[in-house]
């Protein structure tokens, strides 16, 4: 099994690594960071404070206004809960 490089991370360190361009969703305990250019990366909580880098994507970032509609975007398309039939 792959092990991923940031397996236990905490905010903290999310912050200091990641940068400051942070989105949360109050409905979820994932955040997005943004590095102001492309990259954004998708951390999932771990019920204990910390956090799993759980994916990488890249979009057009141009500005932070543009980064929230991606940030949004990707809510709209991955945070939702299907509790099956």
């Amino acid at each position: 099994m792959e092990q991923r490089p940031y397996k236990e991370i905490s905010i903290h360190a999310i912050l200091a690594h990641y940068g400051a361009i942070v989105f949360s969703n109050d409905e979820t305990d994932i955040i997005l960071t943004w590095d102001g250019t492309m990259q954004y990366n998708v951390f999932a909580g771990r019920f204990d404070g910390r956090y799993d880098l759980i994916d990488t994507f890249f979009r057009d970032g141009g500005s932070v206004e543009t980064a929230r509609i991606v940030a949004a975007d990707w809510y709209k398309e991955h945070s939702s809960f299907n509790p099956g039939p």
